[in-house]
């Protein structure tokens, strides 16, 4: 899997520990971290929830989207 930071430093992170997305599929990204705060922005976005993502071999919750929603989860969690 390939890891992207949304920016090199994580203090231009609107949340500090969402930092990361992942290219879950061919067709999918994953956001991993403390979603609590921006959950309803990011079901909106049409993520769906998924409580048990494998990540480096490991079961992590995280948002499940459409590779066509990076742009907008970018917009969403970079500060502007």
């Amino acid at each position: 899997m390939k890891i992207k930071n949304f920016c090199k430093d994580n203090k231009y992170i609107r949340y500090i520990k969402i930092n990361l997305t992942v290219d879950y599929s061919e067709k999918a990204l994953a956001v991993f971290g403390d979603t609590r705060s921006v959950k309803d922005q990011l079901k909106a976005l049409g993520g769906r929830f998924n409580p048990k993502l494998s990540h480096e071999g490991e079961k992590k919750a995280g948002w499940i989207f459409s590779k066509t929603k990076e742009n907008d989860l970018r917009d969403l969690l970079t500060v502007k």
